[in-house]
């Protein structure tokens, strides 16, 4: 049997901390038999969370916060049946940085270069980078004491923090009050940056004219760079103010990438040069592969590829839309839309305005051939009361009193019935002329003897017209006119 004895080279012996940071401690011991252990914060209070038994002992995680109470003697202790050992771990805490100095602050009407010192204090832990913040701009991160803010507006007063951080976080801010020129410099152009790989590797450049602060643009200066070398270097001037692009093609190597800068100039001056500023694009490891049928290829700063002219897309298109219009033209022709809608007829609508009687309706035209005696060749219909007839242009005559009141359907002309008049004898029909020949009627209702319903009328040929009430042939009512 054995009392519990810690190993303090395994164990930890002190560690650093600092608020929202996760620490894992551990405390290793020997005895027989195998001993407990448990841990104490240095409030003394039991830790009972976060506890895991590893081989040959036990480790604890601990978030501290900002409480004063979670940094200090951390205390593991080992206990058997023999006895008790204890172990203390030191905890530090540890802080953001102290503020900078804001030492320089040059200041142009559209951008400010701000440069600082380090911060006295540390809080421990080595300055890993620098926050700069001009009001609502994008903070900057640099791990420079100096930078530049540009974007900004002629006579405009703005507010500069600077924050100094490590791996605690960031520390309280320098705070400088800047107010930005009336006239100066111009401003930075906005740069796009697009590769063109159709007729060798070139890179194309355009931007946007900047504001001009006071002093006309006179010209713009290009910059260039190989990721890697020291500096930028100028490779061209554009002395015309009004030209917006450029064509890089010199210089340039596939796997490679490349920072640009263009700048203005103005009669105070350069606008921004620095090397934060320019643009960076990366050319592809190898030329971008191309579809001849698609058409010309360019790509982008992402490295995205973007096709011209898609002439199959096109053509998919055209084919989709005609074969619409003929299933459009077939459904319309099966519906009988356009024979209807071009105001066409039948051949058996045409023979019904030819022949106004149904041909095989042959007891009526033998009726009506015996009412007139001898067939001398002109047609007997029962005339039209054309005052009930509204006449179109091109209208073919009806030859029977149309009484919409008794139309059995649409469209259909009732004829007067004058079989039921036919002379004793009288059985042969009256042939049926093609065309209708002009002839003169007259209105019997006015001759009749009692009251009808309906007026009927009967036409006889010659000039000399003898007038028959014909619903009543019975009592051989004639008259002479």
């Amino acid at each position: 049997l054995d009392p519990p004895d810690i190993d303090a080279e395994k164990s930890n012996r002190t560690s650093k901390s600092w608020k929202g940071k996760s620490i894992r401690l551990r405390c290793f011991a020997t005895g027989l038999p195998a001993p407990r252990i448990s841990w104490y914060k240095p409030t003394k209070q039991q830790i009972t969370t976060g506890v895991n038994i590893v081989p040959g002992g036990s480790e604890v995680t601990v978030m501290t916060t900002a409480d004063q109470g979670d940094y200090g003697q951390y205390k593991c202790r080992a206990t058997n049946i023999l006895g008790s050992d204890e172990h203390v771990i030191n905890i530090t805490q540890l802080f953001p940085p102290g503020v900078v100095t804001i030492t320089t602050a040059e200041v142009e009407a559209s951008s400010i270069t701000v440069g600082w010192t380090k911060p006295a204090d540390d809080g421990g832990l080595v300055v890993t980078a620098y926050k700069v913040e001009v009001s609502t701009k994008t903070p900057v991160i640099t791990v420079n004491a100096h930078t530049i803010i540009t974007g900004l507006k002629a006579n405009t007063q703005y507010t500069v923090k600077v924050y100094a951080m490590n791996d605690a976080g960031y520390g309280n801010a320098s705070v400088k009050f800047i107010t930005t020129k009336k006239q100066g410099k111009p401003a930075l152009p906005q740069l796009k940056l697009t590769i063109d790989q159709t007729n060798g590797l070139i890179v194309k450049l355009s931007w946007t004219k900047p504001d001009e602060n006071g002093g006309e643009i006179t010209n713009y200066t290009i910059y260039m760079k190989e990721d890697g070398s020291s500096k930028l270097r100028d490779i061209h001037n554009i002395l015309d103010p009004e030209l917006l692009e450029y064509e890089v093609k010199e210089n340039l190597e596939y796997g490679k990438t490349y920072k640009f800068l263009v700048t203005a100039w103005n009669k105070y001056g350069e606008s921004a040069k620095q090397e934060e500023l320019a643009k960076k694009i990366e050319i592809p490891k190898e030329k971008t592969k191309t579809d001849p049928n698609k058409g010309k290829r360019t790509t982008n700063v992402d490295g995205e590829s973007n096709a011209a002219v898609i002439p199959g897309v096109v053509g998919a298109v055209l084919f989709m839309l005609l074969v619409g219009i003929i299933l459009g033209v077939i459904i319309i022709r099966k519906k009988g839309l356009l024979s209807k809608g071009f105001g066409r007829k039948s051949p058996s609508n045409r023979a019904a305005y030819d022949n106004d009687v149904d041909p095989d309706s042959a007891n009526q035209q033998a009726a009506a051939a015996g009412l007139g005696g001898e067939d001398d060749g002109i047609p007997t219909y029962a005339a039209v009361d054309m005052t009930n007839k509204k006449k179109k242009k091109n209208d073919i005559p009806d030859y029977a009193v149309v009484d919409k009141t008794k139309k059995k359907r649409p469209g259909e002309i009732i004829y007067a019935e004058l079989a039921e008049f036919n002379t004793a004898g009288s059985s042969a029909a009256a042939p049926r002329p093609i065309t209708y020949t002009s002839t003169d009627y007259a209105d019997i209702t006015q001759f009749q003897q009692q009251e009808e319903t309906e007026p009927t009328y009967a036409n006889f040929p010659g000039r000399g017209k003898t007038y028959t009430d014909i619903q009543g042939l019975s009592e051989d009512k004639t008259f002479q006119v």
